[in-house]
This record gives C-alpha cells, sequence and structure tokens, in this order.
C-alpha cells in the first residue's frame, strides 16, 4: 500500500487531538463570570476550593483551631446553607460537621467561674455547631441560665430597649482588660499594652487584638463577631496590669448589633433583642464620609454598616430591597472605591458580598467587576488572600471573607 502523504498523516493527527471536526470533539471552552470578564468560572471555583483547603490546613494543629472555632464553623456553616453550588455545600458541610466534632470532644462544660465573655464564646460556637446539626445537650442546658442572669447592660453597656447606644469612649483597665483582650467574646476595641498601674475598674471590650507589647492594635469586622480582624496570640497573666481597652461609640454600636442578633438565635436573650437595637441604627444616619471622621473612624463605619446588611439579610440567606435599608446600599455604593484604592481586599470583598443581597452584579457594577477580578489576581501561591506573614487569625479571616466574595448565594427568592 502506498504511504500515506504527510499532509493526510498531519490531518489525522490533527482530529486525534481534536483540532478539526471528527473523531474526538474538542473540550468546550469555560464560561466567563460574564461577558467581558477576564476569568472564568471554572477559574473562580478552582479559587474557591483552593481558598477552603487552605483554612482547613491552616487550623490543623489544635491552637490555632482552638482559638478561631466559633468563626470556622461559622464560615462552613454560612457556605453550606447559602450557597447554590452542590459539590462546595457537601464539601463545606461535610469539613464543618468534623470540626464540630472535634470542638465537642475537647468541651468539659461552662467552668464554674466563667466571666462574662467565655460564655458568650461558649454560646456563640455552640449556637453555630447546633446550625451544623452537631447537639450539645449539657452545655445549653448550662448556658442558657448563665446568659440569662445578666442584664442588658452588663452584655451590652446599655438597654436598647429604653436607652439610645452611648456615645462616648470607654476605657478599660488592668485585669478586667486583660479578660477582655483574650476573649473571642470581643467584637471592636483598640487594645494598648502599656505601663499603667493595675486598677479594678470594670468594664466591656469590643474585638480582639492583642498584637505587641507596647503596640496599639485596632481589631475590628469579622463576619461571625467572635474573634477580631487583627487578633492573635493572647497575652499572659504577667502582662494584665499593662492592658488599655478603649471602645469608641462604633465598637459599643457594633458590639450590641452583634450580640442582640446572635442570642435571639440562639433562643435567649442577652437582656434585649435584637428588634429592640435595630431602633437605633438611625442615629449614625446621615453616615460621615472619610474626609470628616478620618480613615480609621471611617473604617470602623464600614465594618458596622456591612454587618448591619449581614443581621438583616442573615448572612446571605435573604435577598434586600435597597428601599429597605437606602441609607446602607446608598452608602455601599458611593464609598466602594475606598478599600479599593487602598487595595484591602478583605474589605472591598465585604462590599461585594453585602452588595450581592441587593441584587448588585458585575455586569452592572463597574466597582463590582474591578473588585472581583481583583480577588482573582490577589490570591497567594497557597490558597490564601491577604498577607502571607500575617498572624493565623487575619489569614483565615482574611481568606474566608475572599471566599465569600467570589461565590454566589442562594438567596430565599431562588436567584444567585
Amino acid at each position: 500500500m502506498p504511504r500515506a502523504s504527510l499532509a493526510r498523516r498531519l490531518f489525522v493527527v490533527a482530529i486525534s487531538l481534536g483540532l478539526v471536526g471528527g473523531g474526538c470533539a474538542a473540550k468546550p471552552a469555560e464560561p466567563p463570570l460574564w461577558a467581558d470578564s477576564k476569568f472564568t468560572v471554572g477559574e473562580r471555583d478552582r479559587a474557591i476550593l483552593r481558598g477552603l483547603d487552605f483554612i482547613e490546613e491552616l487550623v490543623e494543629k489544635d491552637k490555632p483551631f482552638d482559638d478561631n472555632i466559633g468563626d470556622l464553623l461559622w464560615c462552613h456553616y454560612a457556605i453550606e446553607a447559602t450557597t447554590p453550588d452542590a459539590n462546595l455545600r457537601e464539601l463545606a458541610g461535610d469539613r464543618g460537621r468534623e470540626m464540630a466534632k472535634r470542638w465537642k470532644k475537647g468541651v468539659r462544660g461552662l467552668p464554674l467561674d466563667a466571666n462574662i465573655f467565655e460564655v458568650w464564646d461558649l454560646a456563640s460556637t455552640l449556637y453555630v455547631a447546633e446550625s451544623l446539626g452537631m447537639r450539645h445537650d449539657d452545655l445549653r442546658a448550662q448556658l442558657e441560665p448563665a446568659i440569662a442572669k445578666y442584664s442588658a447592660k452588663t452584655w451590652l453597656g446599655f438597654d436598647p430597649q429604653t436607652d439610645a447606644p452611648p456615645n462616648k469612649t470607654y476605657t478599660i483597665l488592668g485585669k478586667e482588660a486583660c479578660i477582655a483582650a483574650n476573649a473571642p467574646r470581643i467584637q471592636s476595641a483598640t487594645i494598648v499594652v502599656e505601663d499603667i498601674e493595675e486598677v479594678g475598674a470594670k468594664g466591656r471590650a469590643g474585638k480582639r487584638g492583642s498584637g505587641s507589647l507596647g503596640q496599639p492594635v485596632k481589631a475590628s469586622g469579622g463576619k461571625f463577631g467572635s474573634s477580631g480582624k487583627t487578633g492573635g496570640g493572647k497575652l499572659g497573666s504577667g502582662d494584665c496590669p499593662k492592658v488599655k481597652v478603649t471602645m469608641t461609640n462604633l465598637d459599643v454600636f457594633y458590639d450590641a448589633m452583634i450580640t442582640t442578633y446572635f442570642g435571639d438565635r440562639f433562643g435567649v436573650t442577652h437582656g434585649a433583642t435584637f428588634a429592640d437595637f435595630t431602633q437605633w441604627i438611625p442615629q449614625l444616619y446621615p453616615y460621615a464620609t472619610q474626609e470628616q471622621v478620618g480613615s480609621s473612624v471611617f473604617y470602623d463605619l464600614i465594618y458596622t454598616v456591612t454587618h448591619i446588611v449581614y443581621t438583616h439579610n442573615d448572612y446571605g440567606k435573604k435577598r434586600i430591597d435597597p428601599a429597605d435599608l437606602p441609607e446602607e446600599f446608598r452608602f455601599l455604593r458611593e464609598t466602594f472605591t475606598v478599600p479599593l484604592e487602598d487595595n484591602d481586599c478583605e474589605t472591598f470583598a465585604e462590599y461585594v458580598d453585602t452588595l450581592k443581597s441587593f441584587g448588585v452584579t458585575p455586569e452592572a457594577d463597574v466597582n463590582m467587576a474591578r473588585a472581583i477580578e481583583s480577588l482573582m489576581s490577589l490570591q497567594n501561591f497557597d490558597g490564601s488572600w491577604g498577607d502571607p506573614f500575617d498572624n493565623v487569625y487575619n489569614r483565615f479571616h482574611t481568606t474566608w471573607t475572599a471566599i465569600e466574595g467570589l461565590r454566589d448565594y442562594r438567596f430565599d427568592d431562588g436567584d444567585r
């Protein structure tokens, strides 16, 4: 038989590789995230999975796991409860339940001398463990009376049934501040470690932030509200005489919002309900600009606004009509460029995450498109987002928030 011509042989090779019609069809191209996006749906989905794998590896050891368990469980539960992706839902749910089992094995109950921060820590963690299907009836039976014995003023610093959130700054010193600085109960505060005389001042504190000795640490954010944005290693007992915790009016406001929201869902109110608290939200209107209050306070305001949205959409479960939260919607749309210009991926991921529930899309909003493509570009080689040399909590939380900014939601109205 005559040998096939070179052209014929090349044609057969091309067919076998799917480069021309016949034989094996070419693999269809992955669809873009939106019409003119630089990234595909498949690339986005793989980035999310790499982020979740990073989180699982990050907290493999006991200390980072124990220090961040509340937020770890919430991260996986929130994805399972709200994603339309069946594979992602199964993965997040299975990992979350494994973490809940691991946590339950190490919980012996509420310590007899538990302080208010420890009560909150266990109650908030138990709430999300129960949401994942992991019951601990003995611990719940201990926690319910422990929560109820404190008044709203003790829990929140004011009673929202009768009083507006105080418009002042609190300072806590000494031993009480040391308890607060170490407690995952903390929502938002500035913690300074310095040489001061130990006093028995009582007070409240916000989110954990225990940085280097002699350095103020501003900690705020955190979707679940159990660990601080700049949280880190705990303070030793020898540092207690040197600790000062300062809470601004926004810290008190944010703290009360998170506490009453999760208290309602746990089934034991912390002296007041979330509905009692929400009547005071208009006290913040009109929202200040960065020029009016400065960068630090403005970022506190951003976290407060995003968490007003989170608590109203049940952390991604419900769609929100912009007419129901017009001030928050306007604030987020008008200030979106601030974290984008600062290249603060954790913060602009929260903008994307919250604006999704208002129905904003990257096709219709140039800032959302820019933020999502920035998240895709900023993922680290190990699957994380943010500073790869930062502490465990920051690495975890920034990565979690980026995942939330990238993924789709299954809102109650059935829309993505």
